[in-house]
């Protein structure tokens, strides 16, 4: 993700005790594909890449709505 940004970013890892976290995460999206037709067309280079541009749109107080249609499209 920091790659991806194209900016210089930086981030620190909190000290201290932190929450547990399952090792393994999964999710179902069964119920998606059988009730409404869902399937995935990003893979998980290109999902990156639209979270990346919808928050830079964010930051720059652009229309979210639009950035999301145009996302859609």
């Amino acid at each position: 993700m920091c790659e991806k940004w194209n900016e210089s970013v930086l981030y620190e890892l909190a000290k201290g005790p932190q929450p547990h976290e399952a090792s393994h995460l999964k999710l179902d999206c069964s119920k998606a594909m059988t009730a409404l037709g869902w399937i995935h067309i990003w893979n998980v280079e290109t999902a990156l890449d639209k979270i990346i541009e919808w928050v830079k749109a964010y930051q720059r107080l652009e229309d979210i709505r639009d950035v999301c249609h145009r996302q859609i499209e």
